[in-house]
Formats: C-alpha cells, structure tokens, sequence
C-alpha cells in the first residue's frame, strides 16, 4: 500500500497491478519476488472509496502518501490508523494491547478468497506466494476436503478406465 500509484489501479477493469513496494525507509523498489509481482481484484466498493480518496488525498502519484505526498512511514500508520481502527472496532485484547498487526488484514484476505471457493491456485497468485507449498503450509488447513466429492471422483474415474 505505501508503494501504489494510481496508474497501478485499473478501475474499468478492476484490477490493482502489484509491481512495487516501498520499503522500510521509504524508498520504492520493486517487489521481493517474481510471484509478488502481480494483479489483484479490485471489489467495487473499494474502487467507490479509492475514486473519493483520489479527491481529498494529497496530489501526486502516491495513492497512500503523507501529507507531504511522500511515502508514508509505517509507524505513522500502525499509530494514526491501525491503532485508531482496532479500537473503534473492538480489536484490542484485555491488556489493552491490539489483537492484531496490520500484516493479519493479508491473512483475513486469503481466508475470506478461501472461504468464497478460491481454489489454491487463486490464493497463491493473490497473495503473491512463489510456491504454492507456501500456500499451502500456511493456509491448507482452511481448505475444505468434502469426502463424497472424492468418492465420486474416483467412482467416475474408475467407469471412465474400466467402462
């Protein structure tokens, strides 16, 4: 997020083209791996929100940069607005502490690809995965394995060798 430009996003098709990052002291470079480098869906409330943040953010190519329309520094936006989202949605643990990182939102989105039917291949090219063993380490858990499926499967592949 700290490195997209709006000529990443393609609102007509709806896509956000995943081709570069900012790192930890704010200078863009390019994404940590080929697999990183990719598209991902644009839902349409989200490009609804983006067209309005295009109004009201600071002019530049940053989609998300400060208000000097630099790149943004992470710990500006852990304590400006993840911390402040947590709290107005109940996201903090009895400690008073944050139940979580910003880094799980990447986690909630695989889980609801998963959770709407995306196959692990999706998954993987979502998420950026090199390998789809990544994928699977972390998230095959999730996947559901429906036995009649199976059994049905192998009857109709049995019929198709066997007649």
């Amino acid at each position: 997020l700290r490195g997209l430009y709006w000529d990443a996003i393609d609102f007509n098709r709806g896509l956000i083209r995943v081709s570069q990052r900012a790192d930890e002291k704010g200078h863009i470079g390019s994404v940590k791996s080929a697999a990183g480098r990719r598209d991902i869906s644009l839902a349409p409330m989200l490009a609804r929100v983006l067209r309005e943040w295009r109004i009201l953010c600071p002019k530049g190519k940053l989609v998300f940069p400060n208000w000097q329309g630099n790149v943004e520094n992470y710990p500006n936006i852990h304590r400006r607005c993840w911390q402040n989202i947590c709290r107005k949605t109940g996201l903090i643990a009895d400690d008073g502490g944050l139940l979580y990182t910003f880094h799980h939102l990447r986690h909630f989105r695989a889980s609801m690809l998963i959770a709407s039917g995306a196959t692990p291949k999706e998954v993987q090219t979502e998420i950026g995965h090199a390998s789809i063993q990544t994928t699977f380490d972390i998230y095959g858990h999730m996947f559901e394995e429906d036995l009649s499926q199976r059994q049905s499967r192998a009857a109709e592949i049995e019929t198709e060798i066997l007649g």
